[in-house]
């Protein structure tokens, strides 16, 4: 496999060079016989040896380029089907999937029929006696389900299609005469099966369904599928660049695919947000859950009466926790965050998600694994309330109707009663969801996707688009990258993109965007270099940001986002003269922003502006006479000024505040020291390295002497040696 995979890679997709591909593929053959894929081989090398003999007999042949990507082509394809062979030999599921259908003969003309006519057939059954109609319903859909599951294997170990296969299957999934759930599951088998072994009529059946289709929610399992499957070569498949390049005339379509590239990195995050409301979000739920959950049922739990008398305010601060909790979930979920994986993962044991299929069949109630269901709850309209407003996808859907089957006869009547309510089966945070746009259903496509991927009991017989993701180079999943892609119209919306993973905290992402679109004539824009600049800054690369913001702003003065940055960089760099310019126009044009002004006298500050940053100083602190940043910084400016006693009773301020940070222990020592009250300044740094995070470090000592060091000019400046700063930290040791 490692071979065939260096062949595809090297001499076929990269060097181009079909005699070494030929050459390598009969040293394959001769380790592996097989005398099909040998007489293939041998078509191949007798066309080529033609094309060779025209060659030496002095001729020049206008069609060779044509002719010779022609060759690759066919081998190229001769590599992908002997891929899959191997994969049915030794992946478990493509072996059972291919012992499933190996027997059966599926012509398309009794595709077409078996599936226009299960639409009759299920449309005549209306006309059947009451009495009867249920039982012939589940007949129907019964072996409609096991065909369709058995064409779901067929697709998924298809060798390479042939034109007349991606024509057919294209109008297949058109047809309005065919039933939606069959249409969509039929793209799906395609988009697995084109993920795991590429195949470029596959990759254009999927384009074509994107053009064509008038249903959205095929429109947009196709927009989701030929991105995640998009692979090849460029040299090799040039059809496929002109493909890009016409969908990405759409204006549409390319905001469409920047949304789909913000929902792939909430997927990739969701074990963050899983995390993130398993630790800060559930227990306030918690708080307020009336319910027991016990062997034996659910039951409410009954109110203390006393509770009211000795906790009248607990119920009021558990209520407004609960109301927090439920919109700060609401407000993710919004956002794009994948919400539910976490509560859903556990719920994919059921013997339903043991069948390929089942993982990517929309959500619908005449699924045979729902009948069971269904017949328990009666007249209850919790299936129907969950296939019309769930907010849920549907791989989710499925898992809690199974899973509400298991425990229905132990729910209390009142609880039953609730599940025809939708906000009841939903809770109140999905309710604004706009379950029918583009946004959601996509969204839902891809965290069925996630699912599949992540929680399939075979996974590892698949290529995980959402997996091998790196800061380095990008993922699969990461296709504002891709060569296809990056002289296109998408490359309007590398700016927006690159806010979104700011935002999101991927900065080492957000670098590996701008650097692939570096060469484009996005790449020269000032907006395009600002983001490098905040790009260097999250990176702590501060002199590169310097220079970033420096560039930026010497195409456009007022840019208010370089002029933050610069700011930033400046003060992070200790470029303080240039952080003084910087934040004096900044001051002017926010003069209410404190942190602005704060962040002026620091650099006042350090470049010796005693007494420009005190007055300042305490301005703020008259109107601001209780923030810490203010009391810090002035007691700063007054220690490096030698107003000892003034700096001493602003850092007893400071001390007397609720959690100090470590340095204000730190410089508080320093002024006590500078007052020659050893024994307090002594236990001031001891406290300083008690809170100081030195995790890396076991030498504590060794630290105060690190930090001391970094201030060595500040207390050089005060009369205190390198000796003194030795003798001090032994001192405290």
């Amino acid at each position: 496999m490692n071979s065939l995979k260096e062949l595809l890679n090297n001499e076929i997709g990269h060097d181009r060079n079909l005699g070494r591909a030929i050459r390598k593929f009969e040293v394959y053959l001769s380790n592996h016989p097989d005398a099909l894929l040998g007489r293939r081989l041998d078509e191949i090398k007798s066309d080529y040896a033609l094309m060779l003999d025209y060659m030496r007999k002095g001729y020049h042949d206008p069609q060779q380029e044509k002719i010779y990507g022609e060759l690759l082509n066919r081998i190229f394809v001769l590599v992908q089907d002997v891929e899959l062979h191997e994969k049915i030999n030794s992946v478990a599921t493509y072996r059972e999937a291919y012992h499933r259908v190996m027997h059966i003969h599926f012509s398309q003309d009794s595709i077409h029929k078996a599936l226009e006519g299960y639409v009759a057939e299920m449309a005549m059954t209306s006309l059947d006696p009451e009495n009867k109609r249920k039982d012939k319903m589940l007949e129907i859909q019964n072996k409609h389900y096991h065909q369709m599951s058995l064409l779901f294997d067929a697709i998924l170990v298809s060798e390479q299609w042939h034109e007349g296969d991606m024509e057919f299957y294209v109008q297949l999934i058109l047809s309005p005469t065919i039933d939606s759930v069959d249409a969509q599951l039929l793209l799906s088998a395609i988009i697995l099966a084109c993920i795991n072994i590429f195949d470029i009529r596959k990759w254009e059946a999927l384009a074509r369904i994107l053009k064509g289709a008038k249903d959205e929610r095929l429109r947009q399992r196709a927009l989701v599928g030929w991105i995640l499957s998009m692979n090849g070569s460029s040299d090799l498949f040039p059809h496929q660049q002109e493909l890009v390049d016409d969908l990405t005339k759409d204006e549409g379509l390319c905001r469409e695919l920047l949304e789909l590239q913000e929902q792939y990195f909430y997927c990739i995050s969701t074990d963050r947000d899983s995390q993130k409301i398993q630790d800060d979000i559930m227990p306030n739920l918690m708080k307020g859950n009336h319910l027991n959950i016990t062997r034996f049922g659910i039951t409410e739990k009954e109110d203390d009466p006393m509770d009211d008398i000795l906790h009248p305010k607990d119920e009021d601060e558990t209520a407004e926790d609960v109301e927090k909790s439920i919109q700060q979930i609401s407000d993710m979920e919004k956002q794009g965050s994948d919400i539910y994986f976490g509560g859903f993962s556990q719920m994919k044991r059921f013997p339903f998600f043991y069948m390929l299929s089942n993982w990517f069949v929309p959500f619908y109630l005449g699924h045979p694994a729902l009948e069971p269901i269904r017949e328990k709850l009666g007249e209850n309209k919790f299936l129907q309330v969950l296939f019309d407003d769930g907010p849920f996808c549907d791989s989710d859907k499925y898992s809690f109707a199974l899973a509400m089957g298991s425990v229905i006869d132990k729910i209390p009547d009142n609880v039953k009663e609730m599940l025809n309510s939708g906000e009841a089966v939903m809770g109140p945070m999905s309710t604004n969801l706009n379950r029918g746009s583009k946004t959601f259903i996509r969204r839902s496509y891809l965290q069925d996707l996630y699912r599949f991927f992540r929680l399939y009991p075979y996974k590892k017989d698949f290529n995980n688009p959402f997996e091998n993701f790196s800061l380095i180079n990008g993922g699969p999943g990461f296709f504002f990258i891709t060569p296809f892609l990056l002289h296109t119209p998408l490359k309007k919306y590398v700016l927006s993109l690159a806010r979104f993973l700011e935002k999101q905290g991927y900065p080492g992402v957000e670098r590996i965007l701008l650097n692939a679109y570096s060469n484009s004539s996005e790449g020269t824009t000032e907006p395009y270099i600002v983001l490098r600049g905040c790009n260097a800054l999250h990176l702590g690369d501060y002199p590169q940001a310097c220079e970033h913001f420096g560039k930026a702003l010497s195409m456009n003065p007022d840019d208010l986002s370089a002029l933050k940055g610069m700011a930033k960089a400046c003060l992070m760099a200790n470029r303080m003269d240039e952080a003084e310019k910087v934040y004096q126009k900044l001051v002017a044009v926010f003069p209410n922003k404190q942190i602005y002004q704060i962040n002026l006298c620091i650099a006042w500050i350090s470049n010796g502006k005693y007494e420009e940053a005190i007055n300042e100083l305490y301005k703020l602190d008259l109107e601001y006479p209780d923030d810490r940043n203010v009391h810090r910084v002035l007691a700063w400016a007054l220690l490096c000024q030698g107003k000892v006693e003034q700096a001493d009773r602003e850092y007893h301020k400071l001390l007397d505040m609720k959690s100090p940070d470590p340095d204000d222990y730190l410089n508080a020592g320093y002024c006590k020291w500078m007052q020659h009250q050893i024994d307090s300044a002594i236990d001031l740094f001891r406290t300083f390295i008690k809170v100081a995070d030195f995790s890396s470090s076991a030498d504590k000592i060794m630290e105060l002497e690190k930090q001391m060091k970094e201030d060595q000019k500040f207390l050089n400046d005060h009369g205190f040696t390198d000796t003194d700063i030795k003798l001090m930290c032994d001192l405290c040791a």
